[in-house]
């Protein structure tokens, strides 16, 4: 990397560094992104690395008379993944029937970056252009979505030079103190495929029955509750919530899940269960963080940093 170039990627990495000026390219780079992802047929091979464990995976995207598909399939033991068409997100796995919802956030991060509108993301993210280096053989833009606040995490984004597509992701956390970044996910691009027409698995989507068992629709009306959080993150809001039973005459659960377009968590009210051996739980970027609050247990579990999953649940008011 030339000096120039690897002074300003330095500058980047810190979290309240302003570069306006590049921040402006950024935004236009980010915005042609999503629409070359969302707008051409290809499909990318990747790795999602997380916890240490390495993830083999197909995602293919498609046009088609039926509308734009998505179509991601996990290549490690039997066959898994999901597909979206018609607004629906269709999960399958082999030897079980599909179960479908409606109207509910993406599963994957990976997949958020390049279709949740960007005037939602860059709300709560300054897009900052980084620099370019080499992506499965490829030239790649990289473009750091610098979190706001120290509530979320920041992203790095890899973006294909020659078709706009986004090749690849990485999932930090910025530790201030010390002024570097800790890796805690990343979407690592192997091969990508562009074609003219969709691919057979986009096709075979487009061709699927139309029918799935009782689509769950997660835009209903949110169920209200007694109690509140007092430090709730800004841009986050919530995008579900329920009320329901462990079990037959047994004690009731309340969960509402949070959302900002990128990340998400959930927090559970939860009779208190006394036993606190486990009351914080790490896997990749995803934390789970314990509160107690008699009569209730408070349970934050999502993709924020374990600080923030403390501050929030803590903040519990009841009700």
């Amino acid at each position: 990397m030339v000096p120039l170039l690897a002074g300003m990627a330095a500058l980047a990495q810190a979290e309240d560094y302003d570069m306006s000026a590049d921040s402006d390219e950024a935004r236009g780079l980010f915005a042609d992104m999503q629409k070359a992802s969302t707008s051409k047929n290809y499909e990318l091979l990747f790795t999602r690395v997380s916890a240490g464990q390495i993830e083999p995976v197909s995602f293919s995207h498609g046009l088609t008379e039926a509308g734009s598909i998505s179509h991601w399939l996990f290549l490690n033991g039997e066959p898994s993944g999901y597909f979206t068409k018609g607004g629906l997100i269709v999960y399958f796995a082999y030897g079980t029937e599909p179960f479908a919802v409606k109207n509910a956030l993406l599963p994957s991060v990976f997949v958020r970056l390049m279709q949740v509108p960007a005037e939602k993301i860059l709300k709560s993210y300054t897009p900052i252009l980084l620099g370019e280096k080499r992506i499965a053989g490829r030239l790649a833009r990289e473009i750091r979505l610098t979190a706001m606040d120290n509530y979320r995490y920041s992203y790095i984004l890899h973006v294909d030079s020659k078709t706009g597509i986004l090749l690849g992701a990485e999932v930090v956390h910025h530790n201030p103190g010390m002024g570097n970044d800790s890796l805690m996910e990343s979407f690592n691009a192997v091969n990508l495929a562009v074609s003219d027409t969709p691919n057979a698995k986009v096709l075979n989507v487009e061709n699927a029955s139309e029918s799935f068992p009782n689509p769950a629709d997660n835009a209903e009306p949110l169920e209200k509750f007694s109690w509140s959080l007092k430090e709730l993150p800004p841009g986050f809001e919530p995008v579900f919530s329920q009320r329901y039973a462990l079990g037959d005459g047994l004690d009731t659960v309340e969960h509402i899940v949070y959302s900002d377009g990128i990340a998400d968590f959930s927090i559970y009210r939860i009779p208190l269960i006394g036993n606190m051996d486990f009351p914080v739980v790490r896997q990749g970027r995803t934390n789970l963080y314990r509160h107690q609050a008699p009569p209730y247990e408070i349970v934050a579990v999502g993709d924020l940093p374990l600080e923030a999953e403390k501050r929030i649940a803590e903040s519990y008011r009841g009700g």
